[in-house]
């Protein structure tokens, strides 16, 4: 459990401190006042990166140079993680350990964070599903997180050497041989991760809206298909349109409200009701794949529900797990939860009540 978070220079708190922390947090203000960004340090410090902007530049403090956040945790296998970043690169620390690699840090920190634009989960592109689904294997297996990061740099090589004006053949075919072996283990980890994903999105939509309709969570991946071009249509193909067309980065998961696309036909609270069923998979796979409990960051993510179903959602949800919940007013709070209350706004929070 986290129980002191310190930010300095990160978004518009210049120096700001959380003391104390208990089970459930509420960050009442304004908008603009930096709840969200409070929510986004927590995730930062757990995940090294924003859930709102793929720029640590954008994290800063308008006019300084470099951020840090640090928190303090108990009833973890560490005390202290802290993170700092500055245009000269990023320094991780993870208790007595003042300079730990990436790998020593990752999976420190476990958080999940519900925010509005979950939606985007059901009604964005592909690579939306692929970042999220990506995300939590990651979190599980760092022998896939290794895998994926080395077939998106090897991508990344294939598709400047078909940029070029005359692209070497033979060190295509190295590039697309390499990310093959690689597409072989990420694939074979995401069809384990539906397997387990799929009852579980089942039965927790089932149970928030009411047993009504039926999600199904298909995979397809583009591996299997694509492979069966033989190298010299591949070339062909991947030479006229200047980009890498078989590999990891085409997978896509589909969505399906009784056999039928949810992106397409799914009303606002469908969709939702699925999106919040799926961030509730991921808490529930992190649990049983790790035998821990992730912080939960809830960012005013139920304005749209109806009131019966956030009564469900908040009867589904594990009460004894870590919650910070940022809205504008009190009265947004769950029913039946005990939040120590905080008043924000930039630069300070102050305990209320």
């Amino acid at each position: 459990m986290l129980t002191r978070l310190h930010l300095s220079q990160f978004r518009c708190h210049e120096q700001m401190e959380l003391e104390g922390l208990g089970l459930h947090s509420a960050l009442l203000g304004s908008n603009g006042q930096g709840k969200t960004s409070i929510l986004e340090a927590i995730y930062y410090l757990a995940r090294c990166r924003s859930f709102r902007t793929s720029q640590n530049r954008d994290l800063v403090l308008r006019g300084k140079k470099a951020l840090a956040v640090s928190g303090d945790f108990t009833g973890e296998n560490f005390r202290k993680l802290r993170i700092e970043w500055s245009s000269e690169g990023r320094k991780l620390s993870l208790d007595h350990i003042e300079k730990a690699t990436f790998r020593e840090y990752w999976g420190r920190g476990l958080v999940v964070v519900f925010k509005n634009e979950d939606r985007l989960l059901v009604q964005g592109a592909a690579s939306t599903r692929r970042r999220w689904i990506d995300s939590q294997i990651a979190s599980i297996s760092t022998v896939y997180l290794q895998a994926l990061q080395r077939a998106q740099l090897l991508l990344r090589e294939r598709n400047a050497l078909l940029r070029q004006a005359r692209p070497d053949r033979a060190l295509w075919e190295i590039l697309v041989g390499q990310v093959d072996g690689l597409a072989v283990l990420i694939e074979a980890e995401r069809k384990n991760y539906n397997a387990q994903a799929f009852p579980l999105a089942e039965q927790i939509y089932g149970e928030l809206t009411g047993q009504k309709e039926r999600l199904k969570l298909r995979y397809e991946g583009d591996f299997e298909k694509s492979r069966e071009l033989g190298l010299e249509e591949l070339w062909t193909r991947e030479r006229h349109l200047r980009m890498a067309l078989r590999g990891p980065h085409r997978d896509d998961w589909h969505l399906l409200l009784d056999d039928k696309s949810l992106r397409a036909f799914g009303s606002e609270g469908q969709q939702k009701s699925a999106a919040l069923s799926l961030r509730m998979v991921e808490v529930k796979l992190l649990q049983q794949s790790l035998e821990r409990s992730p912080i939960l960051l809830f960012d005013d993510v139920l304005n749209e529900l109806d009131v019966a179903r956030k009564k469900k959602f908040w009867g589904l949800m594990d009460a004894s797990l870590q919650m910070f919940f940022a809205t504008t007013e009190e009265d947004n709070l769950p029913e039946g939860y005990t939040f120590d209350k905080y008043g924000v706004s930039p630069g300070m929070v102050k305990r209320l009540g």
